[in-house]
């Protein structure tokens, strides 16, 4: 009964023990987690405006916000696209505000061809250009530039409507006060959206293009939140220096201008970099659902968006104004916000300096592990190499749920269309996401560290191999597959033979701090400008690091702990920042790369992890994914469609005169109360199983809900000047095109383009024209796609080269806003939380359009004996 009663008090005793380190170790998860958060919180910073600052600044100026809100009725007033009529009335109004500020205003007006992402655009553009005289130039001219026309489904009141503003009221505050010493140009482009026509037509063809000395452009991919300059020239010395002398709220980091250059987007700041203009690019990106939507409005301007652009415009004109122009150049610097309100830029050679710091504190950290026989080096090799699968795996996992809340389960629970789309780029889809992300990230760290049999990870990676299924944006699903099968063996071979870990967790944290320092090394020798986000935070933590181990070498003393969190706060806090704006930059097609940081900032704190895990067993894994789960369900199902918040949908009246038919159509993937009232609920089925869009875009397959209607007798544009000329191996086709009426958009498309030997616009030969076919042809079934805005009433001559046995296929669709009255009145009226829908085909829409289809067959027209015997004759004579 003694032995007994001992043993019961023994194990009771450690029972108490367990329950005593199990709460300390919950108080310590709690903590950690709790200053984690405030870190955080601390770098939403970065994603605020200093308003009454901002306020404050612009007022000594006299600076009016309700100036700019004025110009925002009238440039936001309509949706206002290249080639359309209300964007010609902007023009107008534009041209006159100029002018009463003193400003030499002219438009200048240009046919312009160019071939972008695989396409070949054409436009009419306008750019209105106002010149302001210096009274003492000191070098060539300051451009203050925006462009001012919209997308073709939005209102443009952010993209890019509050830049123009902007500047107007800028230039009332320069003139008031007696102007500056350099000229000003304010260069208001044309035909942005459609790949930089309107700026490439102004450096090409413009005079005063040769007279600048630098550029200042105002861009914006959202509705909210702080202007981040996110590009400038090469050897940007002296122009980031100036920047951040000038700016008073300065926000920019190189990382980003790498990443734009990397992701190959573009803006007008693009093209004028492309013709030697050095410059500045300046745009906000937070509120991303108002952007390229009808709901881009004046009212949905968001006031700190407002507010910072002032004091960018007020600040970079006083100084540049007054300033020798060009800058001299004198390298490159790389540059970043250590806080919001802490700019640092320094020479990229530093940065190497940096590199071999950090060198010698990971040599110093990995050698004292290794000294104390806590490291093996085989072990180390084996966790990078299992770090780079974690990567892999976390990218598939995160692209996959994206795939699946967007498409899957939210469009099934919510019955009809969801916010996905909208709010794909928003915090609490990223906080979602990164919850989840985070869960499983601590989950496989323990797998890792613990040791456990193949079949309980095979069952763990199956699990995102299943989600992985559903993306389709990154890489086709079957490398993805791949890669997890191969992550799968090479897990087996590691860890296989034995339910026993071949290494601990020192192996693991080596494994991370080694990635880490691979990286550091790659970016700075081959992309220096976006190094320091790697080499700082591993800088910092092992620095605190090596602190730790002078003080002790245990690696579990709360002493290294301490070492541990202190060194990977720097990354919490910073990186944070750096992983939500890229999520909100390439959300929408790669969520899974922000993702990774959220990997590799947990690798720093593996170590806490794998204790608090020991300790707290699956607790913190559960929080973290069942917190995630929750957000993404309240986020996903919480939000009403409403007047401020408006359901998009498709409606377009369309004329097929290949067919002969007159329809109602929509490219919309499900029908809504509105929509049903026109097709009527029986369509739904129909439009799955049929690819009918074709019949307007032959380089898609897609669905569209189509129900005759009333025919409103429209004409397709029509050729003139028709004619055909015949050699031993060649024909030319040429024709002139002209609109029966003003049409915003021609899209035409060539079938066989490869048989193109040669086509001339306006007697200009195509750039590239035989590789841009070849590349498009090998993509979209053989037909080419080509897109021409503001097609004028005078027409486009084309003359194609083709083959002597060759036939020339054309199918013409334009695009005429609105529907016409005769027809429009029989449809009832839209409600008020719904709008036109700004993406469905191509990148564009339909949606309260007139679309009319036509075709040319050069073969159908005459036969090619007649051509020849008819160009034979008009020699003769």
């Amino acid at each position: 009964m003694t032995t007994q009663s001992g043993d019961k008090f023994t194990l009771d005793n450690n029972n108490t023990c367990n329950r005593i380190w199990t709460v300390n170790y919950l108080l310590r998860f709690a903590l950690v987690t709790g200053l984690s958060c405030i870190f955080i919180w601390l770098a939403s910073g970065f994603y605020s405006v200093p308003v009454d600052d901002s306020r404050e600044y612009i007022e000594q100026y006299n600076y009016s916000t309700q100036n700019v809100r004025k110009h925002l009725e009238v440039i936001a007033k309509e949706p206002h696209p290249t080639g359309s009529k209300n964007i010609k009335i902007v023009r107008d109004y534009l041209v006159s505000e100029l002018q009463k500020l003193g400003a030499d205003a002219s438009v200048q007006q240009a046919d312009i061809q160019k071939l972008a992402f695989g396409n070949q655009y054409f436009a009419q553009v306008e750019n209105v250009i106002g010149v302001f005289r210096g009274s003492e130039p000191l070098g060539k001219a300051l451009v203050l530039m925006a462009h001012y026309d919209s997308f073709s489904h939005s209102h443009g009141a952010n993209d890019n409507g509050l830049a123009v503003a902007t500047i107007l009221e800028t230039m009332r505050i320069v003139m008031e006060q007696g102007g500056v010493k350099n000229d000003v140009i304010v260069l208001l482009t044309d035909a942005e959206e459609q790949g930089g026509l309107g700026i490439s037509a102004f450096m090409e063809r413009h005079p005063l293009a040769k007279t600048i000395g630098l550029t200042v452009n105002f861009e914006a991919r959202g509705s909210n939140g702080p202007l981040r300059m996110f590009e400038t020239s090469s050897n940007n010395d002296a122009i980031v220096a100036a920047f951040a002398d000038a700016s008073p709220f300065p926000l920019a980091d190189s990382f980003y201008y790498s990443l734009y250059q990397i992701m190959g987007n573009y803006s007008d700041m693009s093209v004028s970099l492309e013709h030697g203009v050095p410059g500045l690019n300046l745009a906000y990106s937070d509120g991303f659902y108002h952007y390229h939507v009808m709901s881009d409005s004046a009212e949905n301007v968001g006031e700190d968006s407002l507010l910072h652009a002032a004091t960018y415009a007020l600040s970079l004109t006083e100084y540049f104004g007054n300033t020798a122009l060009p800058l001299e150049a004198e390298g490159d610097r790389v540059f970043f916000n250590a806080t919001p309100s802490w700019f640092v830029d320094y020479p990229q050679w530093v940065g190497l300096l940096l590199l071999l710091v950090t060198a010698t504190l990971f040599v110093s950290y990995m050698y004292s592990l290794k000294k104390h026989e806590e490291l093996k080096v085989w072990g180390m090799a084996w966790s990078a190499i299992i770090v780079l699968l974690q990567l892999v795996l976390i990218l598939m996992l995160a692209n996959g749920l994206n795939t699946l809340l967007g498409g899957g389960l939210n469009a099934y629970f919510a019955g009809e269309e969801s916010f996905f789309q909208l709010l794909s780029e928003s915090r609490e889809i990223f906080l979602g996401l990164a919850l989840i992300c985070l869960a499983f990230q601590l989950v496989f760290i323990r797998l890792l560290v613990n040791g456990v049999s193949f079949p309980k990870v095979a069952i763990f990676i199956g699990i995102i191999i299943a989600l992985s299924a559903f993306e389709s944006t990154l890489l086709p699903s079957m490398v993805l597959l791949v890669l997890a099968i191969l992550a799968m063996f090479l897990y087996l071979k590691v860890f296989g033979k034995s339910r026993k870990v071949p290494y601990g967790v020192n192996e693991l944290f080596a494994g991370y701090l080694g990635f880490w320092f691979v990286l550091s090394v790659v970016f700075t020798l081959l992309i220096p400008m976006m190094a320091h986000i790697f080499v700082w935070p591993l800088l910092i933590s092992l620095l605190c690091l090596n602190i730790g181990r002078l003080l002790t070498h245990k690696l579990n003393s709360d002493m290294q702990s301490i070492a541990i969190f202190a060194g990977a706060a720097l990354a919490i806090y910073w990186w944070s920042s750096y992983a939500l704006l890229v999520f909100t930059a390439v959300g929408h097609l790669v969520p899974g790369i922000a993702m990774l940081f959220v990997v590799l900032v947990t690798g720093l704190l593996v170590p806490l992890i794998n204790t608090a895990m020991d300790r707290l067993k699956s607790l913190p894994a559960m929080v973290s994914g069942v917190s995630g789960i929750v957000l993404l369900v309240v986020v996903l199902n919480g939000h009403q469609f409403n007047e401020t918040v408006k359901k998009p949908n498709e409606l377009f009246y369309f004329v097929d005169t290949v067919a002969n038919t007159t329809e109602w159509a929509s490219l919309d993937v499900e029908l809504d109360r509105w929509t049903e009232t026109v097709f009527g609920k029986e369509q739904q089925q129909k439009v799955e199983q049929s690819s009918n869009a074709q019949r307007i875009y032959p380089i898609v397959d897609k669905g569209m809900f189509a129900v005759a209607a009333p025919n409103a007798a429209i004409e397709p544009v029509t050729m003139h000047e028709f004619s055909t000329q015949l050699t031993d191996d060649t024909q030319v086709i040429s024709f002139t095109l002209k609109p029966k009426s003003q049409l915003e958009k021609l899209n035409i498309f060539i079938k066989s383009p490869e048989q193109l030997k040669s086509v001339k616009f306006n007697g200009e030969s195509l750039d590239n024209i035989n590789q841009a076919a070849a590349q498009i042809a090998s993509l979209t079934q053989s037909w080419s796609h080509w897109q021409y805005f503001g097609l004028p009433e005078t027409g486009a001559k084309f003359e194609f080269q083709i083959p002597a046995d060759g036939a020339l296929q054309v199918r013409f669709v334009e695009v005429h806003r609105g529907i016409p009255e005769s027809v429009s009145k029989q449809l009832s009226p839209r409600p008020a939380s719904m709008m036109a829908r700004s993406y469905s085909l191509a990148s564009d829409s339909f949606s309260d359009m007139t679309v009319i289809v036509s075709e040319f067959n050069s073969n159908t027209e005459q036969s090619l004996s007649a051509r020849s015997q008819q160009n034979k004759n008009q020699i003769s004579e």
